[in-house]
This record gives C-alpha cells, sequence and structure tokens, in this order.
C-alpha cells in the first residue's frame, strides 16, 4: 500500500515518517462481538446437536436448514475482531515534507482510501493523549449522521503510538515547510476532507432483535408443536420395558416393545431430568406414530411437554409482536423527525 504514496509523491516531496496506530483486543466493540457469538454458537450448537442425535428424518434437515443464518451470524460476529484487526494492519499515517497522508482500506474491500492535508500552522486541531502514551492527533472533523443528529467524527492521527514523539515530528515539519518554496499541489491532493451524505436513519431496526429471536423461538416450537399434536391425536400407547437409562444433561430412556411381533428398541426423547424415575427393567407407558415408530415419548410427560410447549411458543409470538410495536413506534418517529 505505501506503493500508492511513493508514486504520487510531488516533485521534491520526500517521506519523514510512517507510523502504524495501536491496536488492541480488549475493546468495547471486540468484547461485545465475541460475547454474542458465543451465546449464538451455545444455543445454535445445542440445538442442531439435539436434532442430529438419533435418525434424521426431513423435519430435522429443514430445521437445520434454518440453522444457517444463525450460525453465519455467530461465524460473522467471531471474525469481527480479527476484520477490524487487518484493516487498521493495513492503515499507515505518513508525514512527508509537505503533507500528512492517512492511507487506509475502505470499509468493504482492502481497496485503499487516501485522506491528504497540507502541513501548515492551522492543520492541528486538537490533540488527545492517554495515560499510557497513546494518543490522537485530530486534523480535522466530518459530520456524521446519526439517529440523534449529527455527531463530529474524528479524521487523522488516531490511536498514535509514541504520541508525544510523532507530535513534534509534525510540529518541526509543518515548521520547515513554512519556510520551504511554495509549490502547487498533485491534482489528486486534497486539503479538504469531501462531504459525507446524510445517512438513512435505521434506528427501527433495533426492533428485530426482538423479532429475529421471536421468529427463531416460534420455528423450533412450532416443529415441536406439531409433533406432540401428532401424538397425542394419532399416537398408540404401548407398554414397553426400559432397556437403558442414559444419566446425562437430557436424560433419555431405551425402551423395547413390539409392534406386530416385529421388536422395537428405541429412545424416547429428551425430557426433564425431575421426571426420570424409571430404573431398568421398568415398565412405562409410551406413546408412538404407527407410521414414525421413532417419533416416541413417555405418554407421563406428553400433556407436560404440550403445556411448556405451547408457553414457548407464546413467548416467541409476544417477541415478533413487540419487536413490530417498536419497529413502528421508531419508524414514526423518525419521520416526524426528519
Amino acid at each position: 500500500m505505501l506503493t500508492l504514496i511513493e508514486k504520487n509523491l510531488q516533485p521534491g516531496e520526500e517521506v519523514t515518517l510512517v507510523v502504524l496506530p495501536e491496536w488492541r483486543w480488549l475493546t468495547q466493540p471486540n468484547i461485545l462481538c465475541t460475547l454474542v457469538a458465543v451465546l449464538l454458537f451455545f444455543v445454535v450448537g445445542k440445538v442442531s446437536f439435539s436434532l442430529v442425535q438419533g435418525d434424521m428424518q426431513a423435519d430435522h434437515i429443514s430445521l437445520l436448514l434454518a440453522l444457517l443464518p444463525f450460525w453465519g451470524a455467530a461465524i460473522g460476529l467471531a471474525i469481527s475482531p480479527f476484520w477490524r484487526r487487518k484493516r487498521v494492519k493495513h492503515t499507515f499515517y505518513v508525514v512527508t515534507t509537505r503533507r500528512a497522508i492517512v492511507l487506509r482500506p475502505s470499509t468493504f474491500l482492502l481497496v485503499p482510501e487516501l485522506r491528504t492535508w497540507s502541513l501548515n500552522d492551522e492543520l492541528i486541531k486538537s490533540v488527545y493523549a492517554d495515560a499510557d502514551g497513546i494518543g490522537d492527533i485530530i486534523f480535522d472533523y466530518r459530520k456524521v449522521h446519526t439517529k440523534h443528529g449529527f455527531r463530529d467524527e474524528p479524521e487523522g492521527f488516531l490511536r498514535v503510538p509514541e504520541l508525544d514523539r510523532v507530535h513534534k515530528l509534525l510540529q518541526e515539519q509543518i515548521a520547515a515547510a513554512a519556510t520551504a518554496e511554495p509549490s502547487l499541489p498533485a491534482p489528486w491532493s486534497t486539503t479538504t476532507l469531501p462531504p459525507v451524505p446524510p445517512a438513512k436513519r435505521t434506528s427501527w431496526k433495533h426492533g428485530f432483535w426482538l423479532i429475529t429471536p421471536g421468529l427463531f423461538l416460534c420455528l423450533l416450537m412450532w416443529h415441536a408443536k406439531q409433533q406432540y399434536a401428532e401424538l397425542a391425536d394419532r399416537g398408540v400407547t404401548v407398554n414397553a420395558r426400559v432397556v437403558a437409562k442414559e444419566k446425562a444433561e437430557t436424560p433419555r430412556l431405551t425402551v423395547s416393545f413390539k409392534v406386530d411381533n416385529f421388536p422395537y428398541k428405541l429412545q424416547t426423547m429428551s425430557h426433564d431430568a425431575g421426571n426420570v424415575r424409571y430404573a431398568v427393567g421398568d415398565v412405562v407407558k409410551v406413546v408412538y406414530l404407527p407410521d414414525k415408530v421413532h417419533v416416541i415419548d413417555l405418554k407421563s410427560l406428553l400433556e407436560e411437554k404440550q403445556t411448556q410447549v405451547s408457553i414457548l411458543f407464546s413467548l416467541g409470538g409476544a417477541l415478533i409482536l413487540i419487536g413490530g410495536v417498536v419497529c413502528v413506534y421508531l419508524y414514526r418517529k423518525e419521520r416526524f423527525n426528519a
């Protein structure tokens, strides 16, 4: 990227300093993205693992496909700190005998963007220093449109290590440029920042932080609701013998029974640990679907699970409704304030 500056140096202009901005992992955006990514990986991974256990059915595959956007969101949040680090590592602050230059990649693609300022007494607007010697040398401010109006976004050498040394050298170059013979600037150079068009307000989209998990919850609960409804309407109740008991986070019972003299040995669906009171050799009542024998559950828990699924489904619908109200409220508020 530095070759771009070397190719566009004016006659007699020389590079006197190249500085890279300081990168830190423990910043608020990085920590927030990592925490949300871990939460998404945990929830989506747990749901995906429960779906792939046992025989894969068509409805399980459709649910796994529906989880792909959530996997994409989790991966995107997880790699976002590394993407920001890559952008910072490709950012260069350059001081020449005539100008101060900021060379950085664009937001989405690594296409270099060049900002230049002529060295003069009015170049440095302000300097902010931290206790560790890292700080900002502000050359200009640009107005950025936000949902709360406009804010000033600083432009210049930001997060500069050894701030005092860089600031001193920059002042020396400004003093030297004031005594140098004037020259015409290169056609590509600019001493002022281009105007930033007002960004479209999108704060109403914050409502989708409620709508998205509501849709996700409704999708999962709709699948479980359909399955339990089928078991209640078309299920066949038989006596089965417990042949194995798995003690895990979601305990399961393996039961054995016969359908038309054909032996079956299947696991019941996961159930609450507090209701696991059966031992190997006990006889329990199970409900299964005649055309889908693998869809099976304990009869004693069927009604309780239907109630739990209905409550969670209603919760997902409530999140969607509240998110929709938030979207409409913020949208109308933005139109009123526009």
